[in-house]
């Protein structure tokens, strides 16, 4: 019985061990990931201390170690980030991200050698790590070696990663100078031409560079103005086009129909009304001198005064006629924008109206008022069959009236049609030659009547 009960208390004793344990492990994979999270958005500090509390719990994780190298080296402090980067190798001698983070601390540094060494390492352990690529690149870049540099950046490139477009131009440049020194001064094994082949190399890389800076290709949607020492010169048209480098400067500017939100706008009507409006406004550049020249900032410049116009119009207008004349309410706006967008060399070609937003009770009471419009066409629509039924009936009785037998044909008519019915209905059938008797008696008693009246009144007279 005693060992029995301490073979039980040891496991329970296990258990909790490994539940404390899953348990520590957990918080500390969410600090790591916390972490992460705030060194991608930049907050560094926040970072480190959110690494170091997830160290006290587990001071054998390597990726800790790593985001906050990662961390250190952005705030600045490399010697720190490189502590790091060695203590997650130590714990991992396969994580690739640590050598690819050591290295670029160690270029930063100043350690070009000693980083290549770990951009090869990243990249023997992950092939298709396209950062260690444009890190190794950026490195040879620095070394001169810009033949690699380039190859570098095209595998990175094929692997999907976006290349900065000044880098990579540095980059094109320095590898033509690379080839026209080689080309022109005779380089082949480090051999130097004459003086007279460096001078001419020298100038025909000028001239190359020039030209290179001095092509400008503007797109078929696009137009291109042309400053002169801070002057407008000449406007450039779609195509292959040549500019001054340093002494011109040319802008590119958008020809196609551009297409911007109005914002929601709470405005009043002159019915006192509060309604939230948004909508659509559709511009293009007519003149783009003009449009560069006058207006600093166009896009924006029309959007403001789309909104300003926008509650203008509508603040003058009723709530019945916001909700039914949208259409006109969009070309009351465009016409106002279009008197000063005209100056900007600009053509607003469409505005449209969204979304009218209205307080909720407001929606309630509209119901209840088309109900009761409804209503109302429903009861006139009743009346109006009720009176041309009457019309009918009164009709259907001359006409029957008119002929003697119509009437005992109708009476038939009518016991015919309740003969099938299954309801109890009791009908007391009195013959219609009864009916007539007993009319033309008191019509008869009616004419002896009125024959009595006028002779009282002829023997009174």
């Amino acid at each position: 019985m005693r060992y029995t009960l301490k073979l039980f208390t040891i496991v329970i004793a296990l258990i909790s061990l490994q539940h404390w344990q899953a348990r520590a492990e957990e918080s500390d994979r969410d600090l790591v990931m916390k972490g992460a999270d705030l060194a991608r958005k930049g907050r560094y500090d926040e970072a480190v201390n959110e690494i170091d509390k997830a160290l006290k719990l587990n001071s054998g994780n390597p990726a800790a170690y790593y985001i906050r190298g990662v961390a250190c080296f952005y705030q600045g402090n490399t010697k720190k980030a490189l502590g790091d980067f060695d203590k997650a190798i130590d714990l991992n001698r396969k994580y690739a991200d640590a050598y690819n983070g050591r290295g670029l601390a160690l270029a930063s540094a100043g350690l070009a050698d000693r980083a290549l060494e770990d951009f090869n390492t990243t990249l023997e352990l992950d092939p298709k790590n396209a950062s260690a690529y444009m890190n190794r690149a950026v490195t040879y870049f620095k070394k001169k070696q810009y033949e690699k540099s380039m190859a570098d950046v095209k595998k990175a490139e094929s692997l999907g990663a976006k290349v900065n477009s000044r880098f990579l131009s540095d980059l094109n440049i320095s590898v033509a100078i690379d080839n026209l020194r080689t080309w022109a001064f005779g380089f082949k094994g480090g051999i130097q031409l004459n003086r007279k082949g460096g001078v001419m190399g020298i100038l025909i890389g000028i001239a190359i560079v020039v030209i290179a800076f001095s092509l400008r290709i503007i797109q078929q949607y696009e137009t291109g103005v042309v400053f002169q020492l801070g002057r407008y010169s000449r406007t450039l048209h779609p195509g292959l086009n040549f500019i001054i480098p340093v002494i011109e400067h040319a802008r590119v500017v958008d020809m196609r129909i551009s297409t911007h939100d109005i914002p929601e706008q709470q405005v009043i009507t002159k019915d006192n009304v509060p309604v939230a409006i948004n909508g659509v406004v559709y511009f293009k550049v007519e003149n783009a001198q003009t449009a560069v020249i006058k207006v600093q900032n166009y896009t924006y410049a029309v959007s403001q005064y789309a909104q300003a116009a926008l509650r203008d119009v509508v603040g003058g207008m009723t709530l019945d006629d916001l909700l039914t004349e949208r259409q006109k309410i969009g070309e009351k706006i465009e016409e106002s924008i279009q008197k000063e967008a005209a100056s900007w060399g600009l053509l607003v070609t469409a505005i449209k109206l969204q979304d009218v937003n209205m307080p909720e009770d407001l929606k309630k009471i509209m119901s209840r008022q088309a109900s009761a419009e409804r209503e109302k066409r429903a009861t006139i629509t009743k009346a109006e069959g009720d009176k041309m039924a009457a019309l009918n009936l009164a009709e259907a009785a001359k006409t029957m009236a008119a002929s003697p037998g119509a009437m005992q044909l109708r009476t038939l008519q009518t016991i015919d049609g309740l003969g099938p019915s299954p309801s109890n209905t009791v009908v007391l059938a009195v013959p219609v030659d009864i009916l007539e008797l007993a009319r033309g008696l008191n019509i008869q008693f009616s004419e002896n009547a009125q024959k009595q009246v006028n002779v009282a009144v002829e023997k009174r007279s």
